[in-house]
């Protein structure tokens, strides 16, 4: 799947060497490690405007990774604590299924709890503009959408937090109101074909036990064995099912829910 996309880019922070490895052997896992290259993550001395230093850092990140990719067909952004789906291999071809005037395509993608619905569709899904999706690790962007969503996420900056035409916020909210206000034609991977591995973060407020050095070494044990047992557990299923594992939880992703939002 990533050999899709002209460009595939990993946002790290340098001081996150324990992301990098586990992220190559993601990659590695799905035999595309030499595929990618790796993006030093910006960390701001302050906020400036928005929740944290990481949410600010995060946002000039993608915005950074952008910018660089100007002039390219595709562009491919994965995170450093990316998990890539158990039958990942089985289902990646149906990027090959993306029209030719794609704008966005979500690889990976969560939804907020309140907006949980069953799903009712699978593949490749055309997203309606009022879906909403937290959490960007691993996403795509089209050449010809690039300069808008740059321009858009520029002007998001420039503006304070809770701006009606959008201002500071995370970086995957900005993603959703330049998708609604550009227009971008949206596709995503359903079920998702990456998650987030469970890591310590670097954007919200550290746990209680990730403020201690003492237990650095029996957390990320835990963490590890945690990721190991979902993908286990995944991988599971699908021997037993015999097919892709569709997600309990989520939202009906059509045009005809859209218009009922609007409505």
């Amino acid at each position: 799947m990533l050999e899709r996309f002209e460009r595939v880019v990993v946002v790290n922070l340098p001081s996150r060497a324990d992301r990098r490895r586990e992220t190559e052997r993601e990659l590695a896992r799905i035999g595309h490690l030499r595929a990618a290259t790796f993006f030093p993550a910006i960390r701001p001395a302050e906020a400036g405007g928005f929740d944290s230093v990481g949410e600010h850092g995060a946002y000039l990140s993608h915005l950074a990774v952008w910018r660089a990719a100007l002039g390219v067909r595709s562009l491919l952004v994965i995170e450093d604590d990316v998990a890539f789906a158990a039958d990942f291999a089985a289902r990646a071809g149906l990027v090959t299924e993306l029209p030719e005037a794609w704008d966005v395509f979500y690889a990976g993608h969560m939804q907020l709890p309140e907006l949980r619905r069953d799903w009712t569709e699978t593949g490749l899904v055309r997203i309606a503009p009022l879906v909403e999706f937290i959490g960007l690790h691993c996403y795509a962007v089209s050449g010809r959408a690039l300069p808008r969503l740059v321009a858009a996420a520029e002007a998001f900056l420039m503006r304070p937090h809770g701006h009606p035409q959008g201002g500071r916020m995370p970086i995957d909210g900005a993603l959703n109101i330049a998708r609604r206000q550009c227009g971008f034609a949206t596709y995503a991977a359903m079920p998702p074909l990456a998650e987030q591995r469970a890591s310590r973060t670097d954007i919200g407020t550290l746990k209680w036990f990730d403020r201690m050095d003492a237990l650095a070494a029996p957390v990320s044990a835990a963490r590890g064995l945690k990721n190991g047992l979902r993908r286990t557990g995944r991988a599971l299923r699908l021997g037993l099912l015999g097919e892709s594992i569709v997600p309990k939880g989520g939202r009906r992703l059509s045009e005809r829910d859209d218009a009922k939002s609007e409505a």
